[in-house]
């Protein structure tokens, strides 16, 4: 499964926290609802639980030249399929299936390209046969 999704990147910023609690700013949880909207418009659905493995490619595309933690930008993407274990609040958790576990990825390919075209985020899913 691949999809452009028409969001410009942004990094992951790192949370606040107390002991089993993070803290996360609105215009961040708002970026990950933004995100997980477009992957599910997308077509992206629900990956079942392991042993199936998944290769993930993901393209970071901005206008500006500007540069970017491409680790960081991956976070956000990785983080805003799992909604129920990250991101979203505790009541509405149970409300939610995730697209993904992290877990469930063998491979990850990033890429990040600077004065393109436009501010957008290619995200590519490849299921893996027999761990290949």
């Amino acid at each position: 499964m691949k999809a452009t999704l028409d969001i410009k990147p942004q990094t992951w910023k790192r949370t606040r926290g107390s002991g089993n609690r993070r803290f996360m700013e609105d215009t961040e949880r708002a970026y990950y609802v933004q995100i997980e909207a477009a992957l599910r418009r997308a077509g992206f659905e629900p990956y079942p639980p392991a042993p199936r493995e998944l290769k993930l490619i993901l393209e970071f595309h901005t206008k500006d030249r500007r540069w970017r933690d491409i680790d960081n930008l991956e976070k956000a993407i990785l983080d805003a399929g799992q909604p129920s274990k990250w991101w979203l609040p505790k009541a509405e958790r149970q409300f939610v299936t995730d697209l993904w576990d992290d877990k469930q990825f063998c491979s990850v390919y990033k890429r990040r390209i600077r004065g393109s075209d436009g501010d957008y985020i290619v995200v590519e899913i490849i299921e893996q046969e027999d761990g290949k």
